[in-house]
């Protein structure tokens, strides 16, 4: 999961910074600077799918309440479970 998140962020960066320095002819090759932001965009898009993916599989396989974990921060789980907090 957060290998993921961090190639999410890579492609993310990568494909903004790419993208602002395609205005910058005069300093960086523009044709250089689309591929690369082409590059970073199709990355991300893959990451992405690959995570939604890997997220309802795993939800799936598990059956727990993943989706609803990562959008609330709160899982559910059984109630003969111990559940332990820990600071």
């Amino acid at each position: 999961g957060a290998l993921m998140i961090l190639m999410m962020l890579t492609c993310l960066v990568g494909t903004a910074v790419t993208g602002i320095m395609t205005g910058y002819e005069q300093l960086f090759d523009e044709d250089l600077m689309e591929e690369l932001h082409e590059f970073f965009a199709k990355g991300l898009q893959v990451t992405i799918f690959v995570h939604v993916l890997a997220v309802i599989a795993l939800d799936r396989l598990v059956r727990g309440d993943l989706v609803r974990a990562m959008i609330t921060g709160k899982k559910r789980v059984p109630a003969d479970t111990r559940v332990v907090d820990r600071p």
